[in-house]
């Protein structure tokens, strides 16, 4: 698991799940409980309270405890964190249990990231995205460079996710050994893992690409009470197009997956 990422006990109890371990949710005596799972051999995942700067409801992983200090895992560079996570941080904990017969399988897996990807395109999140920095749109004209800087910052927040999910894509599928322990056939999904490793170094990239205009933006040092001036147009206009690009890298996933699923159906 990741260093800071967000999850709900929708997703803790599928992930629990489909790895096989018996685990239990506790909201008080955190020391406790840390202190006997670390010494039985097992981290835990913690929640933290609040939403950090980019607005997420992180998670950090706990491997180890040094008298009242708790010790997280090396996150850089997937996430910046300035010093290691305190007892008065956290608002819950998951704690592993014993090993136990799996309640899902890699298919069902492959149907959570078709399920999640579907209601993203069904909510239109992306096209909504790229609406921000479409010059057909009379309140883009309208708005001052406050306002524009906004929408970039929040490009950027969502380029830093997307930089991450992106290298994951990558890390995990193209792991075949990681793969084959968890039950997956990667021979008969050769050509989905192959899609979702293309699309995945894409992702990396293109989210690189938004941060980077971002940060010109920010370098530009405007007036926030002027109007976008029109000689730097071409930031807002590449910015829809890498946001396409985004798009178009996701539903190439999306296929590959439905066309697995037909391809394989009578193998879940």
């Amino acid at each position: 698991m990741g260093g800071l990422f967000d999850i709900t006990d929708k997703c803790a109890d599928f992930i629990f799940g489909f790895t096989g371990y018996a685990y239990n949710k506790q909201t008080a005596g955190f020391k406790e409980h840390i202190t006997r799972s670390i010494d039985a051999g097992k981290p835990i995942l913690a929640k933290i309270k609040g939403p950090n700067a980019e607005g997420n409801k992180p998670f950090r992983v706990i491997i180890g405890y040094d008298g009242d200090a708790l010790i997280d895992p090396d996150y850089a560079p997937a996430a910046s964190i300035d010093a290691p996570t305190v007892y008065d941080e956290i608002e819950f904990i998951y704690v592993f249990g014993e090993k136990v017969p799996p309640k899902h399988t890699f298919w069902d897996v492959l149907r959570f990231v078709e399920r999640i990807m579907d209601s993203d395109f069904a909510e239109g999140l992306w096209y909504d995205f790229a609406q921000q920095f479409d010059y057909g749109d009379e309140k883009l004209w309208e708005a001052d460079v406050a306002e524009i800087k906004r929408r970039f910052e929040r490009a950027g927040d969502v380029a830093d996710w997307l930089t991450n999910q992106g290298h994951d894509l990558q890390e995990t599928f193209g792991d075949k050994e990681l793969l084959t322990s968890l039950g997956a056939d990667v021979n008969q999904l050769s050509e989905l893992l192959d899609v979702i490793g293309q699309q995945g170094h894409m992702l990396h990239e293109l989210g690189y690409q938004i941060d980077a205009i971002r940060n010109s933006v920010n370098a530009l040092g405007m007036n926030d009470a002027d109007k976008w001036p029109w000689e730097y147009h071409g930031l807002i206009t590449v910015t829809k197009s890498i946001i396409e690009s985004i798009t178009a890298c996701d539903m190439k996933i999306l296929v590959a997956l439905k066309k697995t699923f037909a391809n394989c159906r009578n193998d879940y």
